[in-house]
């Protein structure tokens, strides 16, 4: 029941953010702004979710956490080098 209720409010605490985040760029002179931010929000956490799920039930839970997060480690090093790259000075 414990793992449930943390679910659930993690899952109300993104909502809420989304929300907030919603109402302050709604400012914005375009909704693209909102739209894109929403759609990048659910991508970023439905996608781990359903993958981590379907590689657990191939291979074992263990794998799966292990390599979602050496992937994520894998994109977040690619765009810092990005980044770095495309900075100036």
């Amino acid at each position: 029941m414990k793992g449930a209720k943390r679910k659930s409010r993690a899952t109300i605490r993104i909502v809420a953010g989304a929300l907030c985040v919603s109402y302050i760029l709604s400012t914005l002179p375009t909704p693209l702004y909102v739209s894109t931010y929403l759609i990048a929000c659910y991508c970023g956490t439905s996608i781990p979710v359903i993958g981590v799920g379907l590689v657990a039930a191939a291979t074992n839970p263990v794998l799966a956490d292990s390599l979602f997060a050496g992937l994520i480690a894998l994109m977040t090093i690619v765009a810092l080098l990005v980044e770095w790259k495309i900075s100036p000075g």
